[in-house]
């Protein structure tokens, strides 16, 4: 059974959007940051993930590179990367660093931990 999509008007899977729901919440995506700064990083993942997504013929699979997608392009859309690169030298990419993007309590997307 299809879906039109409210956002792009495209037809989509009913179970894939309910499964996507599911493990939205679960996703992490870390970007390693130390040549690139954590905007590049970010731009770059989210590049491979279309990429991927458009390679891979494997239901389980498209769910969870949509959901990583999604994910990465919230942050991307909403994240004040200048303050970001300013507040800690392993974002700005002057220091080697790996950061952590997931969602927070009310499924806005975050850095929950940079190392």
């Amino acid at each position: 059974m299809y879906e039109k999509s409210p956002r792009t008007g495209l037809k989509v899977r009913l179970w894939i959007r309910g499964f996507n729901a599911v493990i939205m919440s679960a996703i992490e995506i870390k970007l390693h940051t130390g040549i690139h700064c954590i905007e590049t990083e970010a731009k770059k993942r989210l590049r491979e993930l279309t990429v991927c997504l458009l390679e891979t013929e494997d239901d389980t699979r498209v769910a969870e590179l949509a959901a990583e997608l999604e994910l990465l392009r919230e942050f991307i859309e909403t994240a004040d990367f200048n303050s970001l690169r300013s507040s800690d030298a392993r974002l700005a990419g002057i220091r080697p660093g790996t950061c952590t993007i997931c969602r927070d309590n009310q499924g806005r997307a975050e850095i929950k931990s940079i190392i």
